[in-house]
């Protein structure tokens, strides 16, 4: 792994080394949607010690030289298919399951009622959103992301988008994965870091587990987007002439 971890973005230390997630997770450090933030600025931001991190990181990496997956190196249209058939059908599966979930808990006692409902307010905010956007991804962005890289090589002749730019259409999405990023802290800080009261009812303890997957799924699915698949699409918009 050839980078300065002091001067290098969140998003490509984990990039380079997805094993680095453990100890970002562990500070409570956002690389899915800070991914542009150098890790220096970060930690100046949160008050963590610069060359504690990088020290911890740089030993991590060391242990775990291969990464879980080499995404960056990925073609853009496999990519988008990847993100589609395993983040966005988990989405899809799973919101409903978190709703009756959530229904469930909140018909029965519990010494933390109105946490619940907090959360479960906060939850649905994350999910309007995200049901909305990831259908606008695979209907119309991802498409013609496959058509451009599908010009990049030839194979078809050069179409412009029929919604914009591609830079806007991904400076949108980048601000409303701010948003969802924003919501699922605010879950993770109200249930505090999803602990369970030791008098939990059976449908808490059910749904609690089933949250912080969901939070750690949408880290993954973000990162993908927002550090990979995003900055690979801009740069062969500006290739092609697709109005980045």
């Amino acid at each position: 792994m050839d980078l300065d971890m002091r001067t290098a973005s969140l998003g490509a230390i984990v990039t380079a080394n997805s094993w680095t997630t453990d100890v970002f997770d562990a500070y409570g450090i956002d690389y899915c949607c800070r991914g542009s933030e150098r890790l220096s600025d970060t930690c100046e931001r949160l008050s963590i010690p610069l060359d504690q991190i990088a020290d911890q990181l740089q030993s991590y990496v060391d242990h775990h030289a291969s990464p879980r997956f080499s995404f960056d190196f990925w073609p853009m249209g496999l990519l988008a298919s990847y993100i589609e058939r395993k983040h966005h059908r988990y989405v899809k599966t799973q919101i409903p399951l978190l709703v009756n979930l959530f229904k469930e808990a909140l018909h029965e006692p519990s010494e933390q009622m109105d946490i619940l409902f907090e959360v479960k307010q906060v939850f649905w905010k994350v999910a309007e959103d995200l049901l909305d956007h990831i259908q606008r991804e695979e209907r119309i962005l991802f498409p013609y992301l496959r058509k451009m890289e599908a010009n990049e090589e030839g194979d078809i002749p050069f179409a412009a988008p029929h919604f914009g730019t591609v830079r806007h259409s991904i400076i949108t999405l980048f601000r409303e994965h701010e948003k969802e990023g924003i919501w699922l802290q605010q879950i993770r800080d109200i249930t505090n870091n999803f602990s369970l009261p030791a008098q939990a009812g059976y449908w808490e303890r059910l749904l609690f587990p089933q949250l912080a997957a969901f939070e750690q799924d949408m880290k993954t699915h973000l990162h993908l987007e927002n550090n990979i698949l995003f900055p690979k699409a801009l740069a062969v918009a500006e290739k092609v002439g697709a109005g980045a």
